[in-house]
């Protein structure tokens, strides 16, 4: 029901996409977007995880248009997504190379993923850069508050790394970006 995007489910192995490749010049206002010149726009992606313990990290979100991509996605340099880590539901946020700051959510679902179970995560970005966040079509408790810096190019991202203990399917039920 859905599009398989698990990959060979190794101990540390994942994958990354992004709307618009640092080698590419892409489309503006398609696959990638300027902070405080674009329209409002957003990524969402609805999908399940058959096994939450088996997810190092899972992140979805923006991420800077051009850097290069790495194995480390806290070396990046300015980034806002949603997350799953071993099950919990969290925000992340990278402002200007700073460290990374990781919030846990608390609702709706309790901020937990449950094996197989199916979630929508939804990320906003308004035309000045003020990011906002809907887990499941509702706007969740504990999200981190975050701006984007006037004229930053972002792309939408996704990224994914497994764990040793039982990596299981990750399933994209709906991936899509675009204008508000």
């Amino acid at each position: 029901d859905g599009l398989d995007v698990s990959g060979d489910q190794t101990n540390n192995d994942g994958w990354e996409f992004r709307g618009k490749s640092s080698l590419q010049m892409g489309k503006l206002n398609k696959d990638y977007f300027t902070v405080g010149t674009s329209p409002a726009f957003y990524a969402k992606c609805k999908f399940s995880l058959a096994d939450v313990s088996g997810i190092d990290d899972l992140r979805c979100g923006f991420a800077q248009k051009d850097e290069a991509f790495t194995a480390t996605t806290d070396n990046y340099t300015d980034a806002a997504w949603m997350s799953v880590i071993t099950g919990d539901i969290k925000t992340q946020t990278i402002l200007a190379n700073a460290a990374t700051v990781a919030t846990d959510l608390t609702a709706p679902s309790s901020g937990d993923w449950a094996d197989g179970a199916s979630h929508t995560f939804k990320i906003l970005v308004s035309s000045a850069g003020v990011v906002t966040y809907e887990l499941d079509d509702t706007a969740p408790t504990g999200a981190i508050a975050y701006t984007f810096a006037d004229e930053l190019l972002v792309t939408p991202m996704w990224f994914h790394r497994f764990d040793a203990t039982s990596p299981g399917a990750i399933i994209w039920e709906t991936f899509e970006f675009g204008l508000q």
